[in-house]
């Protein structure tokens, strides 16, 4: 037995039956992301030794974790944790004895690595999908709130937030192919608010939803911390597939489709127009809404390149699609306000429940944020998308030069990342710590519930200069890649 399956031995309590202190120990492991999917588990015979219990105890309890889908076994690779272990079973979320210890679903390991990783200075990151800086507003954003404190603007909304605000947001929006009514319209102060709204106001513990693999809405924990099961809907260089979401009904009966089909993260894709019509045939078929994240639409590098029409948009009756956006991706964090569109109905629904939980944005935000988008908006987004083209193209240059017979990816239109598929077979934590050692920072992809062997590149958060001495550095890892054996065992 190897060193790594000496680490995860249970140490039995025997406060319970013994197959279920082998359950729960796996399963809390697995759950918080301490065993990650891949990951090599003791054979029956191994942990039975270990632990001086009968073999038929563990294999009780394997086979317990193997029908919640939790671990697999295949034949030649032993058993391991799934590759889809983040689809999980109701039972497991509604124990909430389990849960008991917790409010909120902890912060998976390899994310809190990165957090911590990025305090180091000097680090090349290129984990962090934010603007940089130098491409914030502040100074116009710092001398528009002056104006407004002295014209005494700053007191607090509306329980149905700025009616002006509302007008001039729904043509903003119109810009940008989102056919918004301010009479539809709540306004917030991030995207998980307006995520947090929709689960409580829609989903029930032990709901299923839809979810697009990969996807950042993996690493918010929101849904599984409310009990929700999340499936996956896997995403090509085209988007998501919309067969694949009368399939999961079929098998699950989902509740909700959660889509980012412009500049979706971590891959970049754009869902195409096809499938965007496609998609809301399907749901409107099954009567499944659409909650549509709508951060980055405006990040068209191109041009002479145009996004398709919003789902919202396409969504004629608008009673199906809910669309949700903020400013954070495009202005920076000195402009938090979020949009929520949908029905007047669930509009109506909604909004009780934001009061009720005590969710609002000042006026003076709203007037803050009223006031760039009419004056400088456009300034500020062609500059902004004239240095994210420019440091894509030497991102992709670079990686072309350096790793091009190790790597494959495609160029995305937009966006503010780079979704690479590494050749060969690659352990992810092994991955993420062989580039701190290079003073280096870097998405994998089992973050975002990908498999091994892919990675997020994020080019918005780092210099030109930068670029190509952080490229070199990834290439030392990948170059070095033979000699960690534990890392890589496809490559030869």
């Amino acid at each position: 037995m190897g060193e790594d399956d000496n680490m995860i031995i249970p140490e039995l309590k025997r406060t319970k039956p013994i197959y279920r202190e082998i359950v729960s120990y796996f399963e809390n492991r697995i759950l918080k992301g301490e065993l990650p999917p891949d990951t090599r588990l003791p054979t029956e015979r191994e942990l039975a030794l270990q632990l001086n219990v009968n073999r038929s105890t563990v294999n009780t309890a394997y086979e317990e974790l193997r029908a919640s889908g939790l671990i697999q076994s295949v034949q030649g690779s032993g058993t391991r944790v799934s590759q889809h272990a983040w689809d999980l079973s109701p039972q497991r979320i509604l124990n909430w004895n389990h849960f008991k210890n917790y409010s909120f679903s902890p912060t998976a390991p390899m994310v809190k690595r990165i957090e911590h990783a990025r305090m180091n200075n000097g680090i090349y990151n290129l984990a962090n999908g934010e603007l940089s800086p130098d491409l914030y507003p502040a100074s116009i954003l710092n001398s528009v709130m002056q104006n407004l404190i002295t014209e005494g603007a700053a007191d607090y909304s509306h329980p149905l937030d700025d009616r002006y605000f509302r007008e001039t947001l729904a043509s903003h929006l119109l810009k940008h192919q989102i056919d918004a009514d301010p009479n539809n319209m709540m306004l917030l102060s991030n995207i998980q608010q307006s995520l947090l709204l929709i689960t409580r106001c829609l989903l029930n513990p032990g709901d299923i939803v839809a979810i697009e693999c990969p996807s950042y809405s993996y690493t918010v924990k929101l849904f599984a911390s409310a009990g929700v099961r999340m499936v996956r809907l896997p995403v090509d260089e085209n988007g998501l597939d919309p067969d694949g979401v009368s399939a999961l009904y079929a098998k699950h009966k989902i509740k909700l489709v959660i889509t980012e089909p412009s500049h979706q993260n971590p891959t970049g894709s754009i869902l195409s127009l096809e499938r965007r019509k496609k998609l809301i045939n399907v749901c409107s078929d099954l009567d499944i809404p659409i909650v549509e994240i709508d951060c980055t639409a405006p990040l068209m590098h191109d041009g002479d390149k145009v996004l398709p029409p919003s789902l919202y948009t396409l969504d004629q009756k608008k009673r199906l699609v809910i669309n949700t956006g903020s400013f954070n991706d495009t202005v920076g964090p000195g402009l938090p306000v979020c949009w929520l569109l949908a029905s007047p109905i669930f509009i109506e629904r909604l909004t009780d429940a934001k009061y009720q939980m005590g969710l609002s944005v000042p006026n003076l935000v709203q007037q803050l944020a009223s006031r760039f988008l009419a004056a400088h908006w456009d300034e500020h987004i062609e500059r902004v998308n004239t240095v994210l083209r420019n440091r894509k193209k030497l991102l992709t240059e670079s990686l072309n030069r350096h790793l091009s017979d190790l790597f494959s990816f495609q160029e995305p239109d937009g966006g503010l990342y780079v979704w690479v598929k590494m050749k060969g077979y690659w352990k992810d934590s092994d991955l993420l710590e062989a580039c701190i050692k290079e003073n280096l920072l870097v998405v994998p992809g089992s973050v975002y519930g990908a498999e091994n062997g892919h990675v997020r590149i994020a080019f918005s958060n780092i210099s030109e200069e930068q670029i190509e001495p952080a490229v070199e550095s990834f290439a030392r890892v990948v170059n070095n890649a033979k000699s960690l054996s534990q890392m890589i065992t496809g490559l030869n």
